[in-house]
């Protein structure tokens, strides 16, 4: 636009000389076009400037905002940098090295003691001895652990919940393992009793647990051995197939395998102990079976 009006003015100026070249209106004229010429030069520049400063207050506004926002959102948001430990809600070095100089003690104390057996330590060594040849409670880990934190997320779908139907409740706390009748009883067998029951049915745990044994025994074949929160052990022996695998959590009457046959293949059979500190118990103190 400015250069057309700058072509307008020259073109004013050539015809002012033409019909008059040597009039002093022509100049006069010219002179006037001349200064009105700058004046709109000057005018021109000044927006040009205003509208630069315009531009550059506006992108030092922009990065003053994006600064103030990233400021913002880095106050509010808590880091914790390499060198910061100290500080980490979730670990502490001096708490770290004292737990593993603790430890260091304890393993390296366990085995001077028995490396060079004293009778003044003969104490300590029965403890660490009686220590060592206690079972792991699962069972009671777990539900602690289901208690504070709840149950974690089960990446594979269970049987949980769906009881045989095969398995009676007979009480608040236990539940029969299977619908049968004792041909053995404890007094007899010494460890638990014998159930004679009816073809291919389901055998359920009495209780929730842990399974800690998968296998075959000796006395009882295959075998399925289930630890309770209370440190209580249910076994289930004589059984024809097994449905669990070792440290399977189950539920009451959940499914852990199937009864085998008897010697006719007329009626099924299955083996069934209680054990409570580390001694077994009469199932009939427990269950009562039909």
């Amino acid at each position: 636009m400015w250069i057309f009006i700058e072509i307008h003015f020259a073109l004013i100026q050539v015809i002012v000389s033409i019909v008059c070249p040597s009039s002093s209106y022509s100049v006069s004229i010219i002179f006037v076009v001349k200064g009105y010429d700058w004046v709109m030069y000057d005018r021109r520049r000044a927006i040009r400037n205003r509208i630069r400063k315009r531009k550059k207050m506006q992108e030092n506004q922009n990065r003053l905002s994006s600064y103030e926002r990233e400021r913002s959102y880095s106050s509010n948001v808590t880091t914790y940098d390499s060198g910061d430990e100290g500080n980490h809600p979730l670990f502490r070095k001096d708490l770290f090295l004292l737990k593993v100089l603790v430890s260091a003690l304890l393993f390296f104390s366990i085995a001077a003691l028995y490396k060079y057996p004293s009778e003044k330590l003969q104490v300590a060594k029965d403890f660490v001895a009686s220590t060592f040849e206690k079972e792991m409670q699962f069972a009671a880990v777990t539900d602690w652990y289901e208690d504070t934190f709840g149950k974690p997320i089960a990446f594979l779908p269970s049987d949980q919940g769906k009881e045989s139907k095969n398995v009676e409740t007979v009480s608040s706390q236990y539940s029969e393992p299977v619908n049968g009748q004792i041909v053995q009883n404890f007094k007899e067998n010494g460890e638990g009793v014998l159930l004679e029951t009816a073809l291919n049915l389901k055998v359920g745990a009495i209780q929730n647990g842990v399974v800690t044994f998968v296998g075959m025994k000796e006395n009882t074949g295959n075998t399925v051995v289930v630890q309770h929160s209370d440190g209580s052990e249910s076994w289930y022996g004589e059984l024809e197939s097994i449905s669990v695998s070792y440290m399977d959590s189950v539920s009451k009457g959940e499914k852990l395998g199937m009864v085998s046959s008897s010697h006719d293949a007329s009626k099924g059979r299955m083996f069934f102990a209680f054990k409570k500190k580390d001694a077994f118990v009469d199932p009939n103190q427990v269950i009562s079976f039909e």
